[in-house]
């Protein structure tokens, strides 16, 4: 039976984290499964101390490993650590505040044997904070192309799960890009996605879920504000930069034109935030690094 390996990075995390893990513990498969926790000491709350409570946890086929690491971006501990370890057939990543159904893990194992799909992903259904379904069941676009993927990010990370061997090549690769700092702070889910769709047979089930839980602590979906704004753009064109630094002279001429469409569109779009919190981008350092970065993506792969 295919072993499991299920990655939960924990920043912050003190409010969620329990309901994650005893999720995974919880599942209704048979086989192994590993719980890779990378623990940010950055954290400021009590994370450490929730997870100290599983640290105990002893069973036959479930098994933590925590891995403590200094201060990094969600990408740099997925490469660093997240990826490093694994020792599962496949491997998935949770994010902490996000919780599997019961039935999670045999259902996407099941497509994986069926489909031989390197890489598999599902859907999400919405929940709050407190764990209430607050919408249907987000069925990810079941038929698209890498340039659809290229446009804009199709794929929740919450709903991948890759194959052991693609796992670690692309890890591979992901540590070569982040010996510049430069390429830090980028959307792993999407980059993961965007190479997997160029390199492997991927594959939707469309009969499985993640409880992807809504709240103001969200990098990403806990409404947007102008800090949150900058920051997505801010990653987005560093993931669509990394992505050609990775894969950009294997990309056919269409590959390539959705590649610059996807660029000009973040560069509209920046330029519009710009004008309109002048005062607020004075006073960033982010603002000067967006900038610079949107000076590379033209430079590269517009002008």
């Amino acid at each position: 039976m295919e072993s499991i390996s299920v990655i939960i990075r924990a920043y912050n995390a003190e409010k969620y984290i329990r309901y994650a893990i005893n999720s995974v513990l919880g599942q209704d498969y048979d086989g192994l499964i590993e719980i890779i926790i990378c623990y940010d000491e950055g954290t400021r709350d009590n994370t450490l101390g929730v997870i100290k409570d599983f640290s105990k946890y002893h069973h036959e086929i479930r098994i933590i490993n925590i891995y403590r690491h200094t201060h990094l971006t969600p990408f740099r501990a997925l490469q660093n650590y997240g990826l490093t370890y694994p020792k599962g057939d496949y491997i998935m990543i949770l994010d902490y505040d996000n919780i599997m159904p019961v039935n999670y893990v045999s259902t996407m194992v099941k497509n994986a044997e069926n489909s031989k799909a390197q890489f598999l992903f599902s859907n999400i259904l919405p929940i709050d904070e407190n764990g209430n379904i607050i919408g249907a069941k987000r069925s990810q676009k079941t038929s698209f192309t890498l340039k659809d993927m290229i446009l804009g990010n199709l794929i929740d990370g919450n709903t991948i799960m890759l194959q052991r061997d693609y796992a670690k090549k692309i890890n591979s690769e992901f540590s070569s890009i982040l010996s510049k700092r430069f390429f830090d702070d980028l959307f792993e889910d999407w980059l993961i996605a965007l190479l997997a769709l160029k390199d492997c047979k991927s594959y939707h089930v469309k009969d499985a879920c993640i409880l992807y839980r809504i709240h103001k602590e969200n990098i990403t979906a806990g409404g947007e504000d102008f800090y949150k704004t900058l920051d997505n753009l801010k990653r987005d064109i560093l993931t669509l930069l990394a992505f050609y630094e990775l894969r950009g002279r294997y990309l056919s001429k269409e590959e390539l034109m959705a590649l610059q469409l996807s660029l000009i569109r973040r560069y509209t779009l920046s330029m519009r935030n710009i004008a309109k919190y002048k005062k607020e981008l004075s006073l960033l350092e982010k603002y000067s690094f967006l900038v610079s970065i949107l000076r590379k993506a033209f430079e590269k792969l517009i002008i």
